[in-house]
């Protein structure tokens, strides 16, 4: 079971989403053979993102070198000392099931007791290395996900707010695009919210639903195409608009766009507006608070403080009538 720092870790993360626009300038450079050390693209320190973003760009590196076969090929450990705040057990245990699925299929497939050897203190299971690889096989692994206490914008609400608000504006076709892993993480919560909102508020049935395995929004414009919602739910930013219109998609005459998870209250994309200082904030209190009661595993009754979300008007949806 995960220590309580390391769920308390994880608790953050899961607040948080990686930082798209660092993620695919990153990997565009990479691809181009100009990336610089990944230090030189990482937001502030104090920024929520900065612990997702890190752990997205090490998996890119990771795999785009082993894929290149030039030069000397990482190992997670290597990661580890140059990014410390990495070193704990379910982040590491990521890199090593990254680690293994590259060399597996751009090299050959390493012992799994090669990595029991290499991190004798985390005591990973063949089941846990092997990850989705071995679920696909036949096997499972089942780890506990319950932390001391979690902080988090309501998933949700998130989306009933955004239904609501696409709904009083007179849209009738509301799609959803959101990230397989996150939606899996948070218990399905996005999804559900979608499924249940449409259906209560009379959207119908058979409504466009796009789970993608990361974020990209050029892969949403086919689904768009194909679909054609009136509306789209996403964690969309600002400087994917131009994407969308390149498509031949004008936005907000021929499809709304809701962000959700927008940058700030200003911003020009409507949508939801976690607040993710507020969010890191109060994760970074409750643990403060655990240390100084020096309280250690999981509480008896685990709790969720939850965020109600707000909406910011933006531009990206029609007018009120």
């Amino acid at each position: 079971m995960p220590t309580l720092f390391e769920q308390q870790i994880e608790m953050v993360m899961d607040c948080h989403d990686v930082d798209e626009r660092i993620r695919r300038a990153f990997e565009a450079d990479w691809r181009a053979g100009s990336a610089r050390p990944i230090e030189d693209y990482l937001p502030d320190a104090c920024d929520p993102s900065v612990l997702a973003t890190l752990e997205e760009l090490v998996s890119i590196e990771l795999e785009l070198t082993w894929k290149s076969r030039r030069g000397d090929r990482p190992l997670v450990e290597q990661y580890l000392r140059r990014f410390p705040q990495l070193s704990t057990r379910p982040v590491v245990l990521r890199l090593v099931q990254e680690e293994y699925a590259v060399r597996t299929r751009f090299d050959s497939s390493p012992a799994l007791d090669e990595y029991r050897s290499r991190f004798p203190q985390w005591k990973f299971a063949s089941d846990e290395i092997l990850g989705e690889q071995g679920s696909t096989a036949g096997s499972s692994s089942v780890e506990s996900s319950v932390a001391p206490a979690d902080e988090a914008a309501d998933p949700y609400a998130t989306v009933m707010l955004a239904l609501e608000q696409c709904s009083a504006l007179g849209y009738r076709r509301p799609g959803l695009a959101h990230i397989a892993p996150i939606n899996e993480r948070l218990a399905y919560r996005w999804e559900s919210a979608y499924r249940t909102g449409c259906e209560k508020m009379g959207f119908g049935k058979n409504l466009p639903l796009l789970m993608l395995p990361r974020w990209d929004a050029g892969s949403v414009i086919p689904w768009l195409q194909k679909k054609r919602p009136d509306v789209i739910l996403g964690n969309f930013y600002e400087d994917e608009l131009e994407k969308i219109e390149a498509a031949g998609l004008r936005v907000p005459h021929d499809i709304g766009i809701v962000g959700l998870s927008v940058k700030s209250m200003d911003s020009s994309i409507s949508g939801i507006f976690q607040d993710g200082q507020l969010l890191g904030a109060t994760a970074a209190d409750k643990l403060i608070d655990l240390v100084e009661r020096n309280e250690i595993g999981v509480p008896s009754a685990p709790f969720t403080l939850t965020f109600h979300p707000r909406w910011n008007p933006g531009r990206t949806l029609r007018r009120p009538a």
